[in-house]
């Protein structure tokens, strides 16, 4: 099937607003957990979808369509300011609201009812048209910009109701490009983790839950290869006439060594693509 594909450049532009309070402050700390704001009006790209077969998968922002291969993404939600956050199911948010002299985190604050206000989120569907897929990535369709420290602090997340296989999902963006580059430093007493809950401020950590992209991808060639096959992993499988919601929220890990000054006044930018592959 002829893929159709709309793609504008319409990049975020990150500008620094510091925000931390620093229990021990000392001149030349380095400090995480900062606050961004748009220079621009945030506008989404596109999102896409290719399969092949005799079934069709298509997309749209609104349950009742229409559906399509391409539309434009509509955020659901935008902030002037995307501000760092530390999540480890996509529904307690947590953000710095305290670091010692080494620039480490020790105490945080709840943020889960203004999340809207700290990420960038929307909403879309996909649809199954005469057939069942198994529904992956095209990773040739996804662009998040080209910044490599950018692209090593940013996570997206995917909530999926409504399909065979309703799930969350948390991806690093790291397998989009070498980010090896990418300036690190600790910024938590527990590197590798997220918060999952605080208690009186202080946190509670887990194993940061992301996923490589990578596994959740098609197998492909290009964006014009219209020939898509089944990659490790599938983000959900719809049956015939099925219609999958998928909420998506792109947002900045706190907690991950990457986020750190270095990402400062970088470019963003928001495309997705997926691809369907017939069941048996």
């Amino acid at each position: 099937m002829d893929m159709e594909k709309k793609k504008q450049k319409k990049p975020y532009f990150l500008i620094v607003m510091w925000s931390i309070i620093a229990l021990l402050a000392v001149s030349g700390i380095t400090y995480a957990w900062f606050n961004f704001s748009s220079s621009t009006n945030v506008t989404p790209d596109t999102g896409s979808t290719i399969s092949n077969g005799e079934a069709s998968l298509l997309i749209s922002t609104s349950q009742g369509g229409p559906f399509d291969k391409t539309v434009n993404l509509v955020l659901g939600s935008h902030s002037e300011a995307l501000r760092p956050v530390s999540t480890y199911d996509l529904n307690g948010f947590y953000t710095s609201a305290a670091q010692n002299a080494n620039g480490i985190t020790i105490l945080y604050q709840d943020v889960t009812n203004e999340v809207d206000a700290h990420t960038m989120r929307g909403t879309l569907y996909l649809k199954a048209e005469g057939g069942d897929l198994d529904v992956y990535f095209m990773k040739p369709m996804l662009d998040f910009g080209s910044n490599v420290q950018a692209l090593a602090s940013l996570r997206l997340g995917l909530k999926i109701t409504g399909s065979a296989n309703d799930g969350s999902y948390i991806f690093r963006l790291d397998d989009m490009m070498d980010v090896s580059g990418a300036a690190s430093r600790e910024t938590i007493t527990n590197p590798g983790s997220t918060v999952s809950s605080i208690s009186g401020g202080s946190p509670n950590y887990v194993s940061d839950p992301a996923r490589n992209i990578n596994e959740f991808c098609a197998q492909v060639n290009s964006p014009e290869d219209t020939d898509p096959q089944a990659g490790p992993n599938a983000l959900m499988t719809l049956t015939d006439g099925q219609i999958a919601e998928v909420n998506y929220r792109l947002y900045l890990e706190g907690c991950d060594n990457n986020c750190i000054n270095e990402v400062q006044v970088k470019e963003v930018a928001l495309s997705l693509g997926f691809a369907g592959v017939p069941r048996g």
